[in-house]
C-alpha cells in the first residue's frame, strides 16, 4: 500500500505540471478546452494530497515520521548560554550540565568522563593550566538521530592563571616602559642630529652662497678688468692721443703726490716709468698724471717711491705740477700697490 500510494503521487504530480502547461497554451484558441485541463489540474491536485495522507497514515509512513522527529531532537545545555562562552573556577574545572535522549550516547572531544541519569549529564573538564581559554566540542548521538554538537569555550579563570598573567602583565609592562625609554632616548638623540645635520647644511649653504658670490665678484672684476688694455707707461706719455678715452691699465712708480686745488676729493699722482738702464731709475720727460679720490687713497695708502698699477681712462689734458707741465693724464678707476 504504501508503495502504491507512493507512485499515485507521483503520477498525481506530473499530471499537474502538463494540465498546467497545457492550460496556459491552449487557453486562447480554445478556452473550453482549456477550462477542462484546468479541472483536470485541480483534480490531480487533491489525489496528490489525499495520497500524500494516506502515505504518513501507513505504518511505514508513520515510522519515517517518528526518525524525522527524533533527528531534529534538541540538546538542552543548563548551565552554558547560547555563545557558547563560559569561565571556569578557581581550579580550572567548569561542569557542563544538560539533558537529552535517554538513549543518546554523550561525549566531550577531550575524553573528559560523563555522568548521566535518565537523560540528564554533568562532564567536568579541566582547563589546561597555561592556556587563557579552551574550545571543546561536545557530542550528544542516539539511535536513528542525527547527531547533535556544540561548540563550548571555557576561559580560564583559576587562581594560578591569574596570578600568572599579572606577573606576566608587571614584566610587559616593565619591558615596555624600558622600550618607551629606549625610544625616547632615541627620539632626543634623533632631534639633536637632525639639529645638527640642519645647522651644517645651513653653514654648506652660506659657504656654497660666499662662493658663488665670490665667483660671481671675479667674474665681474674679470669683466671690467678685460675692458683695460694693458699698455706701458712710456707709449702712453709719448702718444696720449692714442689712448685717448680708451680704458687702459698701465704701471709705474710715483715721484709726486698733490691734492687737487680745484677739488678737495682727488688727489694727482705722478708717476713715471722705470727704466733699468738709467742710473736713477726713472726716465725723465715720462710721467703721468693720474688722478685718484679721495676713498681709493685712504683704502690703498700710495706713498712716494712706490710702483703702482691704475686702470682708468686715458686723457690729453695739460696738468702742470710742481713747476712741470705733463701731457698725459689717467682718470683712474682702480689701483694696486705693489
Amino acid at each position: 500500500m504504501y508503495e502504491i500510494l507512493g507512485l499515485l503521487c507521483l503520477v498525481s504530480l506530473i499530471c499537474i505540471v502538463v494540465f498546467t502547461i497545457m492550460y496556459f497554451v491552449g487557453r486562447r484558441k480554445n478556452a473550453k478546452r482549456a477550462k477542462k485541463r484546468a479541472l483536470y489540474a485541480w483534480i490531480s491536485l487533491a489525489v496528490l494530497i489525499f495520497s500524500a495522507w494516506g502515505i504518513n497514515q501507513t505504518p511505514e509512513g508513520k515510522q519515517e515520521s517518528a526518525v524525522e522527529e527524533a533527528k531534529n531532537t534538541p540538546l538542552h545545555l543548563t548551565n552554558v548560554p547560547s555563545d557558547g562562552k563560559v569561565k571556569s573556577n578557581s581550579k580550572a574545572e567548569f561542569t557542563i550540565k544538560g539533558r537529552t535522549n535517554k538513549k543518546a550516547s554523550i561525549s566531550l572531544d577531550d575524553g573528559s568522563r560523563v555522568k548521566k541519569d535518565n537523560g540528564k549529564f554533568e562532564i567536568t573538564t579541566n582547563v589546561p593550566y597555561d592556556e587563557s581559554s579552551t574550545k571543546y566540542t561536545l557530542t550528544v548521538k542516539a539511535p536513528k538521530m542525527k547527531a547533535s554538537n556544540r561548540s563550548i569555550t571555557v576561559y580560564n579563570n583559576s587562581t594560578g592563571f591569574k596570578a600568572r598573567m599579572k606577573k606576566e602583565n608587571s614584566q610587559q609592562k616593565n619591558i615596555q616602559r624600558k622600550e618607551n625609554i629606549k625610544k625616547a632616548e632615541k627620539a632626543k638623540q634623533d632631534s639633536i642630529n637632525a639639529k645638527k645635520k640642519s645647522i651644517k647644511a645651513k653653514k654648506e649653504s652660506q659657504r656654497e652662497s660666499q662662493k658663488a658670490a665670490k665667483k660671481a665678484t671675479a667674474a665681474r672684476k674679470n669683466r671690467l678688468n678685460s675692458r683695460y688694455k694693458p699698455v706701458s707707461l712710456a707709449s702712453f706719455a709719448e702718444n696720449p692721443i692714442k689712448y685717448d678715452e680708451k680704458f687702459i691699465s698701465t704701471t709705474g712708480t710715483v715721484i709726486y703726490i698733490q691734492k687737487n686745488p680745484d677739488d678737495n676729493n682727488m688727489y694727482y699722482v705722478v708717476i713715471v716709468p722705470t727704466d733699468e738702464y738709467t742710473t736713477s731709475g726713472m726716465s725723465d720727460g715720462h710721467g703721468t698724471v693720474t688722478e685718484i679720490d679721495i676713498d681709493t687713497m685712504k683704502a690703498h695708502p700710495i706713498h712716494e717711491g712706490d710702483t703702482i698699477t691704475v686702470k682708468g681712462s686715458g686723457l690729453t689734458d695739460t696738468v702742470t705740477l710742481n713747476g712741470k707741465t705733463l701731457k698725459s693724464d689717467i682718470i683712474v678707476d682702480y689701483v694696486k700697490v705693489h
